[in-house]
């Protein structure tokens, strides 16, 4: 399962979660999540976890500028989200702010191709590996 970030920009109106988002670093980190992981979610500041067809709506929530007991409410209900998913490898595409629900005892195999690199980093680091249809786990981790 792969797991990539929402962002702050969207489209206007309800729509399936893979098409609401807009960034740059949304369409490059769900091509990724596509191609590299048998399926694959957003983790959005406002509903948690989403997987691609949910149909959700825009919303202007960011868990950079969230209180702390808001941050630790999303943490809580992701982790429910993904408690299901605990024994599947979990691919990572998220920065530090959206880690926050991990725990290596519910989690224990993971991997996070981009570690903790900032949002330009991610993104440059995302245009160089883009994978090549034909040798779909063709990566390394």
């Amino acid at each position: 399962l792969c797991l990539i970030p929402c962002s702050d920009k969207k489209r206007v109106g309800t729509h399936p979660a893979k098409d609401l988002y807009t960034s740059v670093l949304f369409r490059f980190s769900r091509e990724y999540a596509e191609r590299m992981g048998d399926e694959w979610g957003i983790l959005s500041a406002k509903y948690g976890l989403v997987f691609p067809e949910d149909k959700i709506s825009p919303y202007n929530l960011s868990l950079r500028k969230a209180p702390k007991a808001t941050r630790e409410e999303w943490a809580a209900k992701v982790r429910l989200q993904l408690l299901p998913h605990r024994h599947k490898h979990l691919i990572l595409l998220v920065g530090q702010w959206y880690m926050q629900w991990y725990s290596q005892e519910e989690f224990p195999d993971i991997s996070r191709p981009l570690g903790k690199l900032g949002v330009g980093y991610r993104l440059q680091w995302l245009k160089r590996n883009r994978p090549d249809p034909l040798n779909r786990k063709g990566l390394l981790f």
